[in-house]
């Protein structure tokens, strides 16, 4: 499978977002992991901030290191997905669900993370972004072995519902949440996303001290999530 066709669609009123289509059958297909990269894009992150992250997944998902744990830890493939998320009015799908089972389908992922249009709002809802991911995993075409929402941001929740009942609907569904929390000087930031965000079997957190080292950050976690809970 992969993302090479590219279709322009109206996802929310007024915005206009590149959504990168999959070649899904119709048919359910067994995979070893269904994974949502939530990527928080609000007003405190700036263009700059935003590429470092995007450019980050993309590179991880090219790194022979990545690939061969997918063809290792997970044979029957691993399924994603980015979604970015602001306020509680505001999660889009950038790239769409497909399938990555060796080197050329995480090349054709890296692509689709490079060339997913940047949009960015004011506010943080954690909550509302959880539950976004919850309903983009129904209908998706895959069954997974586990499924986990990757959810990465630079701060607290300051809009939408409160994040703990959210992130427990999530649990309560057979989902993990997992976090990658931007720390710099925002220690608030590291304790909300233990206590409130992370949760599910095997749930981690992992601290990337400032955006440019989200990259490196983001490959250690990826290698986490792919190879399963019992990596330490």
């Amino acid at each position: 499978m992969s993302w090479s066709g590219l279709r322009i669609g109206l996802l929310l009123p007024a915005l206009i977002v590149a959504v990168f289509v999959p070649g899904v059958s119709e048919a359910q297909r067994d995979v070893d992991l269904e994974l949502i990269m939530a990527i928080d894009v609000s007003g405190s992150v700036d263009s700059e901030e935003y590429a470092l992250r995007m450019g980050g997944i993309a590179d991880a998902f090219r790194d022979p290191d990545i690939q061969g744990a997918i063809e290792i830890a997970s044979p029957r493939g691993i399924a994603v997905s980015v979604v970015l998320w602001s306020s509680s009015e505001w999660q889009v799908v950038a790239v769409d669900w497909g399938l990555i089972l060796n080197a050329d389908d995480a090349h054709a992922f890296a692509d689709a993370v490079d060339a997913a249009p940047r949009e960015h709002r004011g506010n943080t809802a954690i909550g509302s972004a959880i539950d976004f991911s919850i309903r983009h995993f129904i209908g998706n075409g895959f069954e997974g072995a586990r499924r986990v929402i990757d959810v990465s941001g630079d701060g607290i929740s300051n809009d939408g519902p409160d994040t703990e009942p959210a992130r427990d609907r999530a649990v309560a569904r057979g989902i993990t949440i997992n976090g990658l929390v931007i720390v710099e000087n925002n220690l608030p930031a590291r304790r909300f996303y233990r206590e409130k965000v992370i949760g599910g079997p095997g749930a981690f957190v992992m601290d990337a001290r400032g955006f440019a080292d989200f990259g490196r950050v983001f490959k250690r976690k990826l290698l986490r999530e792919i190879s399963g809970p019992g990596l330490s």
